[in-house]
């Protein structure tokens, strides 16, 4: 393996490492924000970590056709550790004021659909229980009247009939 090659891979497993660090803090933040369950978060670390896997063979394969050194692991290292001092709060704070931001945008989505669908559904149905309401109502003193009205006539008819 040329020195070229050798410096290329150690460039590549440092990025990589940084690449895992912003990985694992997005799943940590993910999980704290949302207060996942343990499963959850162990499921999400399974993931991560088949990912990371896949990805780290990935940058090995295009850089030196999978081989796997000991400098390897120093650049993955060498790239949590940078990624760690450097980058590390910048990318949680970011990422929880994304999830904050998304979460107050879904809020105020929900908010809007309640305002223009859910409360004018609720204000036509109400309508409609009133309406209904008023004519069941309407209905049942229309029947008393008439039951009155067929008791009168048929008290009428059956002095007429009894004479």
């Amino acid at each position: 393996m040329s020195l070229h090659v050798q410096f290329l891979t150690l460039s590549l497993m440092a990025g990589s490492g940084v690449v895992l660090g912003v990985g694992y803090d997005i799943i940590e933040v993910v999980a704290r924000e949302f207060r996942l369950r343990r499963l959850t978060t162990a499921l999400m670390d399974v993931g991560y970590w088949l990912v990371a896997t896949f990805f780290v063979f990935q940058m090995l394969i295009y850089a030196n056709d999978g081989q796997v050194r000991l400098f390897v692991f120093v650049g993955l290292l060498v790239g949590v550790i940078i990624y760690s001092y450097i980058l590390s709060r910048l990318v949680r704070l970011t990422v929880t004021k994304v999830i904050t931001f998304l979460l107050g945008l879904l809020r105020w989505f929900i908010r809007i659909i309640h305002i223009l669908l859910v409360r004018p559904l609720l204000y036509v149905f109400g309508l409609i229980q009133i309406l209904i309401g008023f004519f069941l109502t309407i209905s049942v003193f229309l029947g008393r009247i008439m039951i009155q009205w067929f008791r009168y006539v048929s008290n009428w008819i059956k002095r007429l009939f009894s004479r």
